[in-house]
């Protein structure tokens, strides 16, 4: 009965989790956000607010605003107030410009009307619109990283093109439907269905939609990994049927270690320069 009324309101099962990972989740969530219940207090308590008070507003803030974010928007994520913002509160505004605390909360509750209007009457895309194209390259970014980071960068990348504009990877578990640690890792987060297992293989991700850019992929041909775990002809082979842009660079002699990474470092970031035009 529970455990149908959590899945009529969150479709877990629909989403292809349980219940018991959902909770094993929001434990760790809840411990990796704890220390700001400590830390946001102290901070806000140097601008002059009460310590008891600043604790039992960071305590109903992130309960109150987790809350929503689960019942109305229907995703797992937690908020909390968010550090560095308490920081130019406290230091920037009450200390540094002489405002009380009061006016200084004040002043935030009203920017956050103004905010939930500007959302509300379409203002917000409006000026996000507005931002000029070189500024928004300006900000864009690239990711890479090495074998199990190399496949983070790989399924993150292909997954958020909007996000990321360049992309590559060292040694990189490159299918991990088909190796021994993906099969493991996948069957123990997702479960046994896999059919859910392809949003998070970049092989069968880079066969769906390719990445707007080149992809550089570095690998040793001494990697002990190589043949069991990392498979980067398989992700070579469907990035050519998607039409996908690959260098795949077989180094000779090369292990799956840093001193491998360290000797290649330099090309990586010059492949990510030349793309974010730096």
């Amino acid at each position: 009965m529970r455990e149908g009324l959590l899945e009529r309101l969150f479709g877990i099962r629909a989403a292809g989790s349980t219940p018991g990972r959902e909770a094993l989740g929001g434990l760790a969530t809840f411990l990796t956000m704890a220390y700001i219940l400590f830390v946001n207090p102290v901070i806000l308590q140097a601008g002059g607010m009460p310590l008891a008070g600043a604790i039992a507003a960071t305590a109903i803030s992130a309960g109150i605003g987790t809350l929503l974010m689960g019942l109305l928007a229907n995703y797992p994520v937690a908020l909390a107030p968010g550090m560095g913002l308490n920081a130019f509160f406290s230091y920037g505004i009450c200390i540094g410009a002489g405002v009380p605390w009061q006016t200084a909360l004040g002043i935030v509750f009203w920017t956050g009307v103004l905010f939930v209007l500007l959302t509300f009457v379409g203002a917000r895309s409006f000026l996000v619109r507005s931002v000029p194209a070189v500024l928004t390259r300006a900000g864009a970014v690239g990711i890479f990283g090495h074998s199990m980071g190399g496949h983070g960068a790989l399924t993150i990348g292909l997954k958020h093109p909007d996000v990321y504009r360049s992309l590559s990877a060292f040694a990189p578990i490159a299918a991990p439907s088909q190796c021994p640690w993906g099969i493991k890792a996948l069957g123990n987060y997702l479960g046994p269905d896999k059919s859910t297992w392809c949003n998070y293989d970049a092989t069968e991700l880079v066969a769906r939609s390719a990445f707007p850019s080149e992809i550089l992929i570095d690998q040793g041909t001494a990697d002990k990994f190589l043949a069991e775990q990392l498979h980067p002809q398989l992700f070579e082979a469907a990035a050519r049927r998607a039409g996908q842009k690959l260098r795949l660079r077989m180094q000779e002699g090369y292990d799956h270690g840093y001193f491998f990474i360290q000797t290649f470092m330099a090309d990586h970031l010059r492949h990510h320069a030349a793309l974010l035009g730096a």
